[in-house]
């Protein structure tokens, strides 16, 4: 995993050094954690795209796909992590089903709760 760190720095290092754009320099740290933000988010779904898929992307070499695809499949923490998240959006709420928004402090699922009483109260 160590070669993926490697090229995507690369990456974004050439990107950022090519200068198609123009700043003020009191706005680099900024712009660099902005970058990066954005390059991390997208390439989090493009990998996890190519691992659903198992479909390797264009850029990326044979090497780093193969140490990702063995990282994958055999590593014992990783699978672990991966069933909790996955058990934890699949996750119930008292028979409404998977909460995945929480609509701020009150629940969705205690949202329903409420307009259901409110339908039966009012008829």
């Amino acid at each position: 995993m160590d070669c993926l760190k490697c090229l995507i720095t690369n990456i974004c290092t050439s990107i950022l050094d090519q200068k198609h754009y123009y700043w003020h320099p009191d706005n680099e740290t900024q712009i660099r954690r902005n970058f990066e933000y954005r390059g991390a988010t997208r390439l989090r779904d493009i990998l996890g795209y190519a691992r659903k898929y198992n479909k390797k992307p264009k850029w990326l070499p044979p090497s780093v796909w193969n140490d990702m695809l063995k990282h994958w499949s055999d590593d014992e923490q990783f699978k672990k992590l991966s069933q909790q998240n996955k058990k934890n959006r699949l996750s119930d709420v008292e028979g409404f089903g998977p909460s995945l928004h929480t609509c701020g402090s009150i629940p969705i699922s205690e949202r329903k709760r409420r307009l259901v009483r409110n339908v039966i109260i009012y008829y």
